[in-house]
């Protein structure tokens, strides 16, 4: 027998060993169908022996099965390619920056900067960059104190509930500033 037909009769008979091994749950569902369903077309029953076998209703419930289950793994693979090509990168980076780090810290210019642009780059992988909004604004009042009217002007405010406005004469004032 050629070696060609020994090794698809081997990977046949291997595509038959694995069929056999279908994970069940207590019950004796199958636990993930899609991926069975799967497995089989790569094993290559047809569409009408998959639907057959797991139960869909006919061919086209189970050629949409093995679909769903491709776009799923894709998604999870392509998010677990993205988190391994980060984590190379911080890891690249950080090798660099600990190779620069003693001549920028004796005052190597180039190696200060070297390491300035590492930071930075790990710093926008680990989204440090990223701003959250906050739903509360912090606000600083300032006011000037003069006789009897300090409370007053206090009192004003928080009844307000509105922007601060200047009160009483040009020496008394409010000022108002952002803390963000």
């Amino acid at each position: 027998m050629p070696k060609d037909e020994e090794d698809a009769q081997m990977r046949a008979q291997l595509a038959l060993m694995e069929l056999e091994q279908v994970e069940v749950d207590e019950t004796g569902q199958i636990v993930d169908k899609q991926y069975e369903a799967h497995r089989l077309g790569v094993a290559g029953l047809t569409w009408r022996q998959i639907a057959k076998r797991l139960g869909y209703n006919n061919e086209a419930a189970a050629h949409r099965a093995v679909t769903t289950y491709l776009q799923s793994a894709a998604v999870l693979l392509s998010n677990q390619k993205k988190e391994e090509a980060l984590n190379l990168s911080l890891t690249r980076l950080e090798t660099l920056m600990h190779q620069h780090w003693q001549s920028a810290l004796l005052g190597d210019d180039k190696a200060a900067g070297v390491v300035l642009k590492c930071i930075t780059e790990i710093n926008k992988i680990l989204g440090l960059y990223e701003v959250k909004e906050s739903s509360t604004v912090e606000r600083f009042v300032v006011i000037q104190r003069e006789a009897g009217s300090y409370e007053e002007q206090l009192k004003q405010i928080a009844l307000a509930k509105q922007e601060p406005i200047a009160l009483g004469s040009s020496s008394e004032s409010i000022t108002e500033e952002n803390g963000s």
